[in-house]
C-alpha cells in the first residue's frame, strides 16, 4: 500500500455519484509487533466496484482484511467500512478465508464481500500430495 512496499491495488466498475463508499481508508497505517506494515493508504471503493490488492508475501494484504473486519486496529489515519468504523458493519460483510467455501460467505447476502487468497486453492502446485 506504501508505493515502495510492492503492493498494487487494481479495480474497476465506477460507482454511483454521491454514494457512500463501501471501503474508505484515509492516511491509514498498520503496525504489527512494532513493525509498520503499511502507511499512507488512501483508497475509495464504491458499491459495485471490484478491487484487488496484489503483492508479495508479508506486505500486509491479509492484515488489511483484518483491519477492515475490525480484528486489527489502525495505527494511524482512519478507516470506514460501509460508512462505519471497522468491526461495526457486522452481518453486512461476508468474509471468505482461503480454505473456506465461498458459499458460507454468501449465505447472508452481504453488501461487502472480502476474499483472502480466493484462488490459492486452485494452484495445484501448492497443494500437498500433488505431483509437481
Amino acid at each position: 500500500m506504501n508505493p515502495g512496499a510492492g503492493v498494487h491495488v487494481a479495480g474497476g466498475h465506477a460507482s454511483g455519484v454521491g454514494a457512500v463508499p463501501v471501503l474508505e481508508p484515509r492516511d491509514a497505517a498498520v503496525r504489527v509487533g512494532g513493525r509498520v506494515l503499511w502507511s499512507g493508504v488512501n483508497l475509495t471503493v464504491g458499491a459495485g466496484e471490484f478491487t484487488a490488492v496484489l503483492g508479495p508475501n508479508g506486505v500486509g494484504k491479509s492484515t488489511l482484511i483484518k483491519v477492515l473486519l475490525g480484528a486489527v486496529p489502525v495505527a494511524g489515519g482512519e478507516v470506514r467500512v460501509l460508512g462505519a468504523r471497522p468491526g461495526q458493519a457486522g452481518h453486512r460483510i461476508g468474509y471468505e478465508q482461503q480454505r473456506l467455501l465461498i458459499a458460507q460467505a454468501l449465505v447472508c447476502r452481504p453488501r461487502l464481500l472480502l476474499l483472502d487468497e480466493p484462488l490459492d486453492s486452485l494452484d495445484l502446485s501448492h497443494q500437498g500430495g500433488w505431483p509437481r
